[in-house]
């Protein structure tokens, strides 16, 4: 400490200013090489602060004058920067001395920290508070929620874009990125085709005002699910699960895809919440393995009058249009309650599925109906060797082996000559019988 200016003490003990000028006083103190002016409060007999106060009774903190910054009271527990309050409870921001802009309060980690009003919302004084990337903070409401600006005309929420064209986001009381909304409550997306992402590092959807998930929409203004890096569709919200499939503009719902094999790329259809998508006319489609095999729900043993509701369309099929029965506790699943009828004796092999292996079983019972994914190829393997009906034309793992044609007799040359000239021996002595009988 250098030079520091006193205090006249009354005959009680209290410090007391200059009544012909009163202001704090001050002292010099060197940081980093740099000597700094700082105002300091004078105390009272019992240790108490004297402030200074104005007009309105507010207390005016002293400054250090050298950065032009106030000296907020702190606590002491975490040295957490205090705003002053006024008589209605209102965190009050310092102004800076000889300016138009104002000084945030600062936490414990040093960060800068905007002051609340008597019902909790945070209020803004000049400018933002920036982070050093360039990005600001924006102020929350009573319901920890970042308050966006609004458009005078829409009163909706707007997004900022940055310097380097991404958008500022709003972050909620605990850290959680948050989408601007609409008037009527709705969030939406911005313009950019950015999206929003948990702490997890997963995208997460917009939602209404009630909660209900927004799909965001792809040029033909049909539904699309959000994608994690991995390259997975996005399906929970959290840890909870979505609550609907995407939708075409036509009304037919789409199964999210995940990604069974990362190296080989190779994805499967997924059911939500134990429900069959639907196409536009309502009709139920069973989704899609990572081959373009239909599967059906997890059934369970004793589903007798139930088949309908796991079997809507009948047993489910391969991409060639062949009868799949599935595997159910080790068995094959077969009921007279659905079409086409199909008997143990006509299943050929087990089909390998990811994940699963070799689970369910291929018949070679031909579908009445046709597939809708595209012909690919698959793995079967062969149940009853030596079957007397032949797998699918696709069937790549140990196909049954194809009989080779017999040999045709080998016949030399000479013996060829020869049996040409007994023939036409032969026919020359028939023409001569017809010509001797036709002159008799």
């Amino acid at each position: 400490m250098l030079n520091v200016d006193k205090y006249a003490v009354n005959h009680v003990g209290d410090q007391i200013y200059n009544p012909l000028s009163r202001q704090y006083a001050t002292y010099l103190i060197e940081e980093a090489g740099v000597n700094h002016k700082v105002q300091f409060v004078p105390r009272n007999a019992n240790g108490s602060f004297n402030f200074i106060k104005d007009h309105d009774g507010m207390i005016l903190y002293p400054f250090n004058l050298t950065v032009n910054f106030p000296i907020f009271p702190q606590n002491q527990k975490g040295r957490k920067e205090i705003y002053p309050h006024d008589a209605e409870g209102n965190e009050v921001i310092l102004p800076k001395l000889g300016t138009l802009s104002w000084n945030y309060a600062k936490d414990e980690d040093g960060n800068a920290y905007y002051p609340t009003d008597k019902t909790g919302e945070e209020i803004v004084q000049g400018d933002y508070i920036y982070d050093e990337d360039g990005s600001f903070k924006y102020p929350l409401n009573r319901e920890g929620m970042p308050k966006y600006e609004k458009d005078d005309t829409t009163h909706d929420e707007v997004y900022v874009i940055k310097m380097d064209l991404s958008i500022n986001w709003g972050v909620d009381k605990n850290g959680n990125q948050r989408y601007a909304k609409k008037e009527n409550g709705d969030e939406y997306y911005p313009i950019n085709g950015e999206f929003i992402y948990d702490p997890s590092g997963s995208p997460q959807y917009a939602r209404t005002r009630e909660g209900n998930i927004i799909f965001p929409l792809d040029v033909e203004r049909n539904e699309s699910y959000l994608m994690d890096d991995g390259g997975s569709d996005v399906i929970y919200m959290g840890d909870v699960l979505l609550d609907r499939y995407a939708k075409t503009r036509s009304g037919e719902e789409i199964y999210p895809i995940q990604i069974t094999h990362q190296i080989a790329r190779r994805y499967k259809e997924v059911l939500l919440n134990e429900k069959y998508a639907t196409t536009h006319l309502q009709e139920v489609k069973y989704p899609l393995d990572e081959y373009g095999n239909e599967y059906t729900l997890d059934i369970p043993i004793q589903i007798a009058g139930k088949e309908k509701d796991y079997f809507p369309r009948g047993y489910p099929i391969t991409n060639d249009n062949w009868v799949i029965v599935p595997e159910v506790e080790g068995k094959e699943f077969i009921s007279d309650q659905l079409l086409p009828k199909v008997q143990a004796t006509n299943i050929i092999g087990k089909l390998y599925r990811e994940g699963k292996h070799y689970r369910d079983y291929v018949t070679n019972v031909k579908s009445t109906r046709l597939s809708r994914a595209a012909r690919q190829k698959y793995n079967i393997f062969p149940y009853v060797l030596g079957a007397s009906n032949p797998p699918p034309l696709n069937n790549l793992l140990n196909p049954p082996p194809v009989p080779p044609n017999k040999p045709l007799p080998k016949v030399s040359q000479p013996l060829n000559w020869s049996l040409i000239g007994m023939v036409l021996i032969g026919f020359i002595y028939l023409l001569y019988q017809f010509f001797l009988k036709a002159t008799k």
